[in-house]
């Protein structure tokens, strides 16, 4: 992985979750061959599969939304490719995993403006889970996040030295003013010295090579998530650089994760990757 994203995936439906995330893919495309691919996933129903000619009819809608997206964006951008996909699927999470598979995308981007739900025709689709799935970034933005440039990024280090999560700050090495957070997340049971020295290590690395400022801070607590959550609020963090599962999950009956948590209004973008 090289950190810079020349196609993006943003599954799309056409509400203010399509608005923020196709504005963050054109912040972060790069590339002579820059790619942004739309994707609308249909939730496939037992019902109309009967009723073809609602299906047929509700199908040319689709196409004609997603058409008059890559107008705009075309319009905007006129060097960046727009592709237009739209697929029907018992699972969004599946289809979208599927599709990022076979368009072999270096990002996936997700609007979420609700605490609830990521698309309004869909159960909860957990950004995590498609980046445990795919093995691609996910990117989660929110509505407060839409005009707000990166300049503060957070991002945890564990027992093991976070590659992954360095090689994706490439995209933003040279940005004027960006400033990175290390942190390591210790249990008030135990110390961790692995964590520890990981940590220090990382720093070193990053004063030694990254043009910009770093810091680092040791947080404490009983679960992980709610900690960088906090933590993230308390910086102003633009972004939270994170492995999905245990660094991202609050837990609880509905089984909530750090996106869950952030309201509409904030700016802290949730970028996961797996590790390596």
């Amino acid at each position: 992985m090289s950190g810079r994203f020349n196609t993006i995936l943003v599954p799309v439906d056409f509400s203010v979750n399509t608005e923020v995330a196709v504005a963050k893919a054109l912040e972060l495309i790069e590339g002579a061959a820059a790619m942004i691919h739309l994707l609308h996933v249909q939730r496939r129903d037992v019902l109309q599969e009967f009723i073809k000619g609602n299906a047929n009819r509700n199908q040319e809608k689709i196409h004609g939304k997603l058409d008059e997206l890559s107008k705009r964006i075309r319009k905007s951008r006129p060097n960046v490719g727009i592709s237009c996909w739209l697929t029907d699927s018992h699972s969004i999470e599946d289809a979208i995993v599927q599709e990022a598979a076979r368009l072999d995308v270096d990002l996936i981007i997700i609007g979420k403006h609700s605490s609830n739900s990521v698309f309004t025709f869909s159960k909860t689709v957990l950004s995590s889970q498609i980046a445990i799935d795919s093995g691609i970034p996910v990117l989660t933005v929110k509505p407060g996040s839409l005009n707000g440039p990166v300049k503060t990024v957070v991002i945890p280090v564990g027992p093991t030295f976070p590659w992954k999560k360095l090689e994706l700050l490439d995209t933003w090495r040279h940005r004027p003013g960006f400033h990175i957070r290390l942190v390591s997340y210790l249990s008030h049971e135990k110390d961790d010295a692995h964590s520890k020295e990981s940590l220090l290590n990382t720093f070193r690395l990053l004063k030694t090579n990254w043009p910009g400022s770093v810091e680092y801070d040791v947080l404490r607590g009983n679960n992980q998530a709610k900690a960088l959550l906090n933590y993230c609020n308390k910086v102003n963090a633009d972004m939270l650089i994170v492995y999905p599962g245990v660094e991202t999950k609050i837990g609880g009956l509905l089984n909530r994760h750090i996106s869950d948590e952030l309201p509409p209004d904030s700016r802290t973008q949730v970028l996961a990757v797996q590790p390596a």
